[in-house]
């Protein structure tokens, strides 16, 4: 069984500030059915080799504001997982760890639409992907990911910057299609730009 170190369920107008997270056991704080939920000034850390061990999950919420916040872990640092609208990020530090994910979405039946994504002056350093999208191409059910900003992202370091997968899973068809989803001033020291059976995304 895993356990989150702090698990939001059914939250609604809430605030969390300036918390500390160190070294779960899973994922550090997870957030499942919550709308309208600021969070600010969060310090999250684990060791870079230690797995499952996300920093922020999202999951099936709306209205989300992560702002000014640092996590360095042995996963995701944000994670953005099915069923979730207006999410707003900025000004997170992410590193070490794997990046921002959103996804992986469509392994199973009934999953709900990720829209309204907007990450803004976010920075990566020594991780392993930047963002990263990813879809399985075997899914039992419709889904989108669509109208998704990721804009002034400043990666260094950065293994795998950009990857847009719509094949996580490559052997049926795939039901799933990530759309309108733009980049803007994206700063990397060394770029590898990764897209797989995308549609109608932009680097601008």
């Amino acid at each position: 069984m895993h356990l989150q170190s702090v698990l939001f369920v059914n939250n609604q107008n809430t605030v969390v500030r300036d918390v500390t997270s160190v070294n779960p056991k899973f994922f550090h704080i997870a957030l499942l059915s919550v709308k309208n939920i600021r969070m600010s000034g969060l310090k999250i850390s684990a060791p870079s080799n230690s797995p499952n061990t996300d920093g922020i999950h999202i999951e099936r919420s709306s209205g989300i504001q992560i702002m000014d916040t640092h996590i360095s872990t042995g996963d995701d640092c944000i994670s953005i997982g099915q069923g979730n609208d207006n999410v707003d990020i900025a000004r997170v530090q992410c590193g070490p760890g794997h990046g921002m994910s959103v996804g992986s979405l469509g392994r199973y039946a009934g999953e709900g639409d990720v829209t309204r994504v907007h990450v803004r002056d976010m920075t990566f350093t020594g991780t392993m992907n930047g963002v990263r999208i990813k879809t399985w191409e075997n899914s039992p059910s419709k889904s989108h990911a669509a109208h998704m900003v990721f804009e002034n992202m400043v990666m260094k370091d950065v293994q795998n910057p950009i990857i847009i997968d719509q094949k996580y899973c490559p052997y049926y068809n795939c039901e799933h299609k990530v759309s309108t989803a733009s980049w803007r001033n994206m700063s990397c020291l060394i770029i590898t730009f990764l897209v797989v059976a995308a549609a109608l995304c932009q680097i601008v």
